[in-house]
């Protein structure tokens, strides 16, 4: 049996590899199905697997001049990179499904409903909170915006568009316990 352990790359090494496109193709060689196999744990299917690693390798290729590898190896990155990609495409997911079940036949005008006094619970509470705590949850909660984007719109950091929605979630989750 060959050991499949793939051979350490400097840093010094990666920011050589990566000047021209078949270094390029070298580590794509290398470190290809290691990063499928883990996409493909993320993903669950080998065609959202596959779409993952294009994503992280393309992510790779874009951002070659500018990256500083630390360690010795690129592999670390190239995993962090497509869990950061597998997060987004469970996120565009979940919006998908939540439009297919709203337009499914099945769904009964008694779940519409439910939702539809749940929802009207929710912004009620977050209308009582301020004014950027509102803005927060309307994009990140109810549109489905990333972190980075509401940062980005709101002009404060990631960090604490996430602080924010984590209180916001406690706080309804909190409420929601004590009135049930």
């Amino acid at each position: 049996m060959t050991n499949t352990k793939p051979e350490a790359d400097t840093a010094a090494d990666a920011a050589e590899r990566f000047k021209s496109r078949a270094d390029f193709d070298a580590i794509l060689s290398r470190y290809g199905a290691t990063v499928l196999r883990y996409a493909w744990r993320l993903a669950g299917d080998r065609s959202d697997a596959e779409e993952l690693v294009q994503e992280t390798f393309m992510t790779l290729w874009k951002k070659r001049r500018f990256l500083d590898i630390e360690g010795d190896t690129v592999l670390p990155w190239l995993l962090v990179t497509c869990r950061n990609h597998g997060a987004n495409l469970y996120r565009r997911s979940r919006k998908h499904e939540a439009a297919d079940l709203a337009a499914h036949p099945d769904f009964t005008s008694r779940a519409v409903n439910e939702a539809g006094e749940e929802l009207e619970w929710v912004l009620a509470e977050i209308a009582t909170m301020t004014p950027l705590d509102q803005a927060i949850c309307k994009l990140c909660l109810i549109d489905g915006v990333s972190y980075r984007e509401a940062a980005a719109q709101l002009k404060v950091s990631t960090a604490a568009v996430a602080k924010r929605v984590e209180r916001a979630r406690r706080r309804l989750k909190t409420i929601r316990s004590e009135s049930d």
